[in-house]
């Protein structure tokens, strides 16, 4: 789809400054429209990552609507939790505006928003896991 088609953009965070860093953000491009949460026609929800700080499970606000976290921490373990709940696209915190943009774009065209370094850290990740799964399962087939 073209940079320019309009995406309607609804804005979950803890507090109005945190709700005016994605709303600054997103102003950058005309293509994108913020729109009252309970509008009720919503492309994607922008879910700023301080609105479930320190929280391990968080509900999602509509399971239809397509989720992107704004200002999320790069720690791979945190990312696999966002991706595991059904999160499609993410900008970590210290990254340029545009990459939340980028990000809200991808998601609207049915992509994932993928980092290749932090993707390469997941699956380090997750091979560090299955190895240690792998190694527990040998012992206990051995004693």
């Amino acid at each position: 789809m073209a940079r320019n088609t309009a995406i309607t953009i609804s804005i979950y965070a803890p507090d109005a400054a945190a709700s005016a860093d994605i709303g600054n953000a997103v102003a950058r491009d005309p293509a994108i429209h913020v729109a009252a949460i309970a509008s009720g026609s919503v492309d994607i929800a922008v879910i700023h990552a301080g609105l479930f700080e320190g929280q391990e499970l968080w509900q999602r606000p509509d399971e239809a609507v397509p989720v992107v976290v704004a200002f999320a921490s790069n720690d791979p373990t945190y990312l696999a939790s966002l991706l595991a709940a059904g999160v499609l696209g993410y900008h970590c915190a210290g990254e340029p505006p545009e990459k939340l943009v980028d990000a809200i774009h991808s998601v609207y065209r049915g992509e994932t928003r993928s980092d290749p370094r932090t993707m390469d850290q997941l699956l380090q990740l997750y091979r560090g896991l299955l190895h240690q799964s792998g190694s527990r399962r040998r012992r206990n087939y051995s004693a």
